[in-house]
Parts: C-alpha cells; sequence; structure tokens
C-alpha cells in the first residue's frame, strides 16, 4: 500500500494523491527536525568530501563529522566559524587542526573539514536528513516512525481542508452581500397609469316636430252666371253645401312617457389603482452582520477589537480563540439568517396587500363599467320607446288623412248629386252653366287632390326626419361605447402591464432574497465544517505529539515553535 493511501485510511482525510504526498514530506522533516539527536542515527546518511573547497550538506542536523588518515577514522571537532582564520598554513594559531585532531567549521552554507580532504585522505559528513516520497513510495527508513508521520500529514491535509472550507465560506458570504444589493435594487415601486378623460354624450340634432300650418283645403266657389228663366224649376233652389275643412295635426309623445334623454353621464370617475406604500427595503441589519460575519473570518482588521480573523487563528493554531471567533461567526449569519426570513415574511405581506389592491380595483372597474352600461342601455330604451311613440302619432296622423279623404269624399258625392237635381231641374241649361260647372268640377277635384298629396308629402317627410334622427343618434350611442369601450381596455391593459413589471420586480427580488438565505446557510455550513477539520487536525497532532513523546522519552521543539513550523509547512502548500 502506497504511502499516502495509508495517510488516507488512518486519518479518513480523503486527500489527494498528490497533496497527501506534500504533506508526507513536511512530516518527515518534521519528524527527523523534532527527533533527539540519539534516534536520528537510524535514519542517517553519509557525504564524503574529497577535497577542501567545502561540502553543502542540505540540512542542519549534523550527526558526526570525520576524516579519515590512512586506515584510521578521526572525529572532528566543530569550531567557530569566526576560527576560520586559525587553519591558515601560517596562522600559527592553537586552534589549528591536525591529523590526528581534525577540525570543521560551518560557513557560506558549506562544512569545511581540516586538514583538508584529499582523494586518499577523505572526509566524511554523518547527517539526518527527511527522506524524500512520491506517489509511488510504498516503504522507506522512517519505517519506525511511520504512525506518526502518517498523523501529522493526516493533521496537515485536515488544516488544509479547515481553510480552504473557511475561504468557501467567505466566498458565499461575499456572494450574500452581492445578492443583497440586487435585493435592495430589484424591489420595485408601482407607477400608476393616469386615468382617462371619458368624453360626454349628448343627442346630436333636435327631435323633429310635425306643423300642420302650412296645410289647409282650398275648395273653389261656384256660381251661376246670368239668368235662369224656366217656368218649371221649383223655387227651392238647389245649392251645394258648404264644402268640409279637415286638418291633420300632429300629437307630440308626452315626455314622461319617457323623457327622451339629451346626454348620457356617468356618475363618478374611472376608478384608480390605489396600491399601499412601497416596500422599505430593510437590508441594514443584514448587511451589517454579513460584513461582521466577513471580518471576522478573513480581515486582518477583525471585529470588536480583534486585531486577529479566523485565518490568522487557524494558521497560529490558537484553538481556544478560533472557536471563539468562529462561534461569534456562526451567530452573525445566524442573525443574518433571521433578519432574511423576517424580510421575506414582510415581502410576502406586501405582495398580498398589492394583490388585494389589484382585486379591488377590477371589482370597481367592472361596477363603473356595469354603471356605464345600465346608463346606455337606459339611452337606448327610451330612445326605442321614442320611436314607438313617434311611429303611432304618424298612425294618427294616418287615420286624419283617411278621415279627411272620407269627408271630401262624402262632399264630393253630395256635390255631384246636387249637381245632377241641378242639372235634371233645369234640363237645357246655357252652356255657359254647364261650363262653369265642369270647371268647378276640375278646380274641386284638383284642389282634393293637391290637399292630398301635400298632407301625405308632410307626413312623409316628418316619418323620414324622425327616423333619420333615431338612426343618426343610434349610431353615435354605438360610437360612444366603443370609445369608452377602447379607453377602458387601454387604461386596464396600462394597469395589468404596469402591475406585471410591478409583480415581476418583487418576486426577482424574492428570489434574491431566498438565494442570500440559501448561501448563508451555505456558509456557515462551511463554517462548521471548517472547525470540524481543524479539531481533527489538532487532534491528530496532539496523538502525533504525544506518541512522539511517549517513544522518545522527551519533548521535541517547544510548542510555540512546532506551532509556526506546521503554519510555515501549511503555507507552503498553497
Amino acid at each position: 500500500m502506497k504511502l499516502w493511501e495509508k495517510v488516507n485510511n488512518l486519518c479518513g482525510c480523503g486527500g489527494k494523491s498528490r497533496v497527501i504526498v506534500e504533506h508526507l514530506n513536511q512530516a518527515s522533516k518534521w519528524v527527523v527536525s523534532s527527533l533527539p539527536e540519539k534516534f536520528l542515527w537510524s535514519v542517517a546518511s553519509t557525504s564524503e568530501v574529497t577535497a577542501g573547497t567545502g561540502s553543502g550538506i542540505a540540512y542542519d542536523k549534523i550527526l558526526a563529522v570525520y576524516r579519515n588518515q590512512s586506515s584510521n577514522k578521526r572525529l572532528a571537532k566543530e569550531v567557530p566559524d569566526h576560527l576560520a582564520y586559525a587553519f591558515e598554513s601560517n596562522s600559527g594559531s592553537l586552534f589549528s587542526a591536525t591529523t590526528l585532531f581534525p577540525k570543521y567549521y560551518k560557513l557560506e552554507g558549506k562544512i569545511f573539514i581540516k586538514p583538508d580532504p584529499d582523494s586518499t585522505n577523505t572526509g566524511n559528513i554523518v547527517y539526518a536528513a527527511p527522506p524524500l516520497v512520491d506517489e509511488n513510495t510504498d516503504t522507506w527508513v522512517l519505517v519506525e516512525w511511520e504512525n506518526i508521520v502518517l498523523m501529522y500529514a493526516g493533521a496537515l491535509d485536515f488544516l488544509r481542508q479547515s481553510e480552504t472550507k473557511q475561504t468557501s465560506a467567505n466566498t458565499e458570504l461575499s456572494t450574500v452581500s452581492t445578492l443583497l444589493a440586487t435585493y435592495d435594487s430589484a424591489v420595485p415601486a408601482y407607477s400608476a397609469p393616469s386615468a382617462p378623460s371619458v368624453p360626454s354624450f349628448s343627442f346630436s340634432g333636435t327631435a323633429p316636430e310635425f306643423t300642420s300650418g302650412s296645410l289647409h283645403f282650398d275648395p273653389p266657389t261656384f256660381a251661376f252666371t246670368g239668368t235662369l228663366d224656366i217656368g218649371t224649376l221649383s223655387t227651392d233652389d238647389p245649392s251645394i253645401g258648404a264644402a268640409p275643412t279637415p286638418t291633420i295635426s300632429y300629437s307630440a309623445p308626452p315626455n314622461s312617457a319617457p323623457a327622451l334623454p339629451t346626454s348620457i353621464t356617468h356618475g363618478s370617475n374611472l376608478p384608480t389603482l390605489n396600491l399601499p406604500g412601497d416596500h422599505g427595503v430593510t437590508s441594514t441589519v443584514i448587511d451589517n452582520a454579513v460584513t461582521k460575519a466577513q471580518n471576522l473570518i478573513d480581515n486582518a482588521a477583525g471585529e470588536g477589537g480583534l486585531d486577529q480573523d479566523a485565518e490568522d487563528l487557524l494558521n497560529e493554531e490558537d484553538s481556544e480563540m478560533l472557536q471563539a471567533v468562529i462561534s461569534t461567526a456562526s451567530q452573525e449569519i445566524q442573525r443574518a439568517q433571521a433578519a432574511i426570513a423576517k424580510e421575506k415574511l414582510l415581502l410576502d405581506d406586501y405582495s398580498g396587500e398589492v394583490q388585494k389592491g389589484i382585486q379591488a380595483f377590477q371589482q370597481d372597474v367592472a361596477k363603473w363599467q356595469a354603471e356605464l352600461q345600465r346608463l346606455m342601455s337606459d339611452a337606448d330604451t327610451k330612445l326605442k320607446t321614442y320611436s314607438a311613440k313617434q311611429a303611432d302619432a304618424v298612425q294618427t296622423m294616418q287615420a286624419q288623412i283617411a278621415d279627411a279623404q272620407d269627408a271630401l269624399g262624402a262632399y264630393q258625392a253630395e256635390s255631384n248629386a246636387k249637381i245632377q237635381q241641378m242639372q235634371a231641374q233645369v234640363g237645357e241649361f246655357s252652356a255657359n252653366a254647364q261650363a262653369r260647372v265642369s270647371v268647378y268640377v276640375s278646380e274641386r277635384d284638383t284642389a282634393i287632390q293637391t290637399f292630398t298629396a301635400q298632407a301625405q308629402q308632410s307626413v312623409t317627410e316628418f316619418q323620414a326626419k324622425v327616423t333619420q334622427y333615431i338612426q343618426d343618434n343610434t349610431m353615435r350611442i354605438q360610437e360612444y361605447q366603443a370609445t369608452v369601450s377602447k379607453l377602458l381596455q387601454d387604461y386596464q391593459a396600462k394597469i395589468q402591464g404596469n402591475t406585471a413589471t410591478f409583480t415581476n420586480g418583487l418576486a426577482a427580488a424574492k428570489k434574491s432574497l431566498e438565494q442570500a438565505q440559501m448561501r448563508l446557510q451555505t456558509s456557515q455550513a462551511y463554517t462548521q465544517q471548517s472547525q470540524q477539520d481543524f479539531q481533527r487536525s489538532t487532534t491528530l497532532y496532539q496523538w502525533a505529539l504525544g506518541e512522539l513523546t511517549a517513544a522518545t522519552g522527551a519533548a521535541s521543539a517547544p510548542p510555540q515553535q512546532q506551532a509556526a513550523q506546521r503554519s510555515e509547512e501549511q503555507r507552503s502548500t498553497q
């Protein structure tokens, strides 16, 4: 089994191989750096030096330095680098090295052995170097300390995951701030369109009236000219009776049955849409809580007088302060969630009031429209009643004409009988008298025909005027109704459009608020997971440290130094 797989099996951190390998190398360095010197010989390596130019060793865990002299291996003593001058050939210093008592010093990143080694008399540097592994490594020299290394590597990975999730939590909080800004701008203010002015209506023209003043019957006069001297003629001279004087009169319908309206007037103006006042966006509390949570997580300025945020405390492994800061950040997130929930309730209530206002407006429009329809229906009914009354009046005049024709016919028959009687009595009356009779008959008949024709024409013209009047005003009522209906439709369309825009704005604002709430929940989940990972990291580290102490019988490096080292190692992976 590969070493990185052992880390996942032991710690359950679930890290990727390339990341765990890096943590293993860091853990290897920590273990080697922490082990007391007597435990390092089992993992020590040797570097041969064959010249006096110095040997660069990458690690400072130098266990021993030797110089070979023939078949003897002489242990070299370390001297400070400021005594390097003593090894010059002409120094004459008491600190000069000899083949029996060789020495070494560290200078400029190298180890110098004195006297200078060569190919025959070589030098050897024994050092403890942390072994490096890769994704395929399954065995190594630290097998004795393997469990400690695995736990330390797992602690580093949990520490990495903790910081990653803390960063994710802060990212979610930043998204919440953006969503709140969107919410602030998305909550609309309703703009009601102006109600149109409804035009007034009045009947055009004047209702026609029938006058019979121009109708009169002028019968011709009859008189004999000359003297009639017939002895056999009766002394009772026949005479023609007085001609009738027929009249044609118009009886207008009474205004009370019913009165013809002169106009259609609606008693009230078009209703207006009254909505509740603008919804007051109150995201101040939410913004404040989110900002504080962000600062507590990732802002060096801190909150509440703190000069360190959660990430700083995470790197310094101050578990107590980190727990307090994360707990405070969680409380701020919960406060933001509560404020969002309250804002959602207020927004829902406001949306309900808007819908009530819209419904009330629609009901008012329906009532106004019904009243207008009633008024137009009443006018139409009265107009139809007026038309029927006028038809009755015309029929009355037609009956009067028929009566006049009957009277004139009787007059005509009577005069004919008288004339025949006169003709029978006169016998051979003079040609002048006969001519006068013929002229009279002709004039009489012409007068009767003329009167009859004039009366019929007058009635026909009056009837045509009444019909035209009714048609004109019926069309005007229809046009007026169409105009008012178009105004009402346009007005309702504007109301519906503005209402739809307003409703969509409220829905968009609510959506942003709901998304902000979800993001807050996600941020809180990341924060809790980060805290859990940090606790796992601390636990594994304490286990590794405890096992190391138990194995070596002594503490390794001081806790402050260890924390700094781990922080440095953790940052090196980013």
